[in-house]
């Protein structure tokens, strides 16, 4: 590199100069740090490695079977990094190029049935504290198609009843700084809102989902969050690789299309910037469709009645 800087220093510097949420510059860090380890553990000179580094480091990802996401995720940390030394005149830009893994870009995530949803929040035991609280938060994400980061930002005084008198939770979007978005509650989930906050003393400003030991109390973060949805959806038998946390999202989504709301609505909903990104929800719902419903049947029974008796 052409500075007198160390490795550390520099990535320092970046990360003071990026202006994205501290969740993800806490994980674009990680990810360049685990690509420092890498290039030592092959003994390449972290100050100079090379575009074909970079390469292989991607493709040995690949091989050890981690997901097309993830690989990429990890790829993009570390070419935003060199794009950045680039512009400072540190080193050249050897992530300039280098193609996504991902390949598809439709529907990544697996959803769940209507019956699989109903099961899934039937199925949790409501008599503790715990139970209360995941239920709460797995019916955020069912029926207010919530993100893992949505549900970790929400805080007591988020909940309130000052639109025209209806419930509402005031939530902080992805990749936004404040609370300003209202979503209407349905009565399922202000029912368990009640029943959990009627056990803790809440003040403002604290997290409304917290560990459930009060002597280390502290906010759920999303990975926890993410890894509760596993384990109360592995209790009822469903362990695929495509359904994650993420996938009560996409079913929401999916279930929001099925009962006829419009595209834009649901794209409210979602909290995206255009129809867009939502339209791979109707297309979804709509390949469904056609394998339930496929007009072929239609066409082979046409066939069939134009055919005349033979004789």
């Amino acid at each position: 590199m052409n500075t007198s800087a160390t490795i550390i220093e520099v990535i320092e510097e970046w990360m003071q100069n990026l202006d994205v949420m501290e969740t993800t510059r806490a994980s674009y860090r990680t990810k360049v740090m685990l690509w420092f380890r890498w290039l030592a553990s092959q003994r390449v000179d972290p100050r100079c490695p090379a575009r074909r580094h970079l390469l292989a480091w991607k493709q040995e990802l690949e091989r050890k079977g981690r997901s097309a996401l993830t690989v990429d995720g990890y790829v993009t940390a570390v070419r935003l990094f060199y794009k950045y030394c680039a512009a400072r005149g540190y080193y050249s830009d050897i992530g300039a190029g280098i193609r996504s893994s991902v390949r598809y870009r439709g529907h990544r995530k697996g959803r769940l049935t209507s019956e699989e949803a109903a099961r899934l929040l039937d199925s949790v035991d409501v008599a503790t504290f715990k139970g209360k609280r995941d239920k709460l938060m797995l019916a955020l994400m069912l029926l207010l198609a919530l993100r893992t980061c949505e549900v970790e930002r929400v805080n007591i005084e988020d909940f309130d009843r000052t639109e025209e008198g209806v419930p509402v939770l005031y939530i902080q979007r992805k990749g936004r700084h404040e609370k300003v978005e209202a979503l209407a509650l349905p009565d399922t989930i202000v029912s368990l809102f009640e029943d959990y906050v009627s056990l803790r003393a809440f003040r403002p400003g604290e997290a409304l989902f917290e560990s459930a030991y009060r002597k280390n109390s502290h906010r759920l973060r999303r990975t926890s969050i993410s890894q509760m949805v596993h384990r109360r959806l592995a209790d009822i038998g469903i362990i695929r690789p495509n359904i994650t946390a993420h996938s009560l999202r996409h079913t929401c989504a999916c279930l929001m299309v099925e009962s006829g709301v419009d595209l834009e609505t649901v794209r409210d909903m979602l909290g995206h910037t255009t129809t867009n990104t939502t339209r791979i929800y109707a297309e979804e719902v709509h390949a469904r469709m056609l394998i339930r419903n496929t007009p072929a049947r239609l066409v082979e029974k046409a066939i069939e009645s134009s055919r005349r008796p033979a004789g």
